[in-house]
């Protein structure tokens, strides 16, 4: 009886250590940012989609193809998005709704784009990707 109760107990712990592990080399990235008008205040209430599709069929105004995470821009112009951790190689997109367009620096001239690209491979020793301070107008 205490053999089978030995069993069943170092069985219950391995479970546990196991489970403890998967959870341990699960891992997430946070996105994190804040959008700003051209006079550098922060902008409340923005939408901000987080897509790994854009469709580009209207180049000027991608649309995404999926949802991964949507919010809206806090009183101070911040938002965050926590997402599962991805192989370095991809990237997302950042997409803004409308009325706004980030301002973009393309070779030296504004640009303006209703998405820009997130890159896991910036992210920092804790797994945080600041994409820091996000022009944006609205257009």
């Amino acid at each position: 009886m205490i053999s089978k109760l030995f069993h069943v107990g170092v069985l219950s712990v391995l479970f546990l250590f196991t489970a403890c592990q998967e959870f341990i080399h699960d891992s997430f990235d946070t996105y994190t940012g804040r959008i700003i008008n051209e006079s550098g205040q922060p902008v409340a209430g923005v939408e901000l989609v987080f897509t790994q599709d854009l469709d580009f069929t209207d180049f000027q105004n991608p649309r995404s193809k999926s949802v991964i995470y949507r919010v809206i821009t806090d009183s101070s112009g911040k938002f965050k998005f926590v997402l599962p951790s991805k192989n370095f190689d991809n990237f997302y997109y950042l997409q803004i709704k409308p009325p706004y367009k980030f301002e973009v620096d393309f070779g030296g001239e504004k640009d303006f784009r209703n998405f820009i690209e997130a890159f896991p491979s910036d992210q920092d020793p804790f797994g945080v990707v600041s994409l820091g301070d996000l022009k944006v107008v609205e257009k």
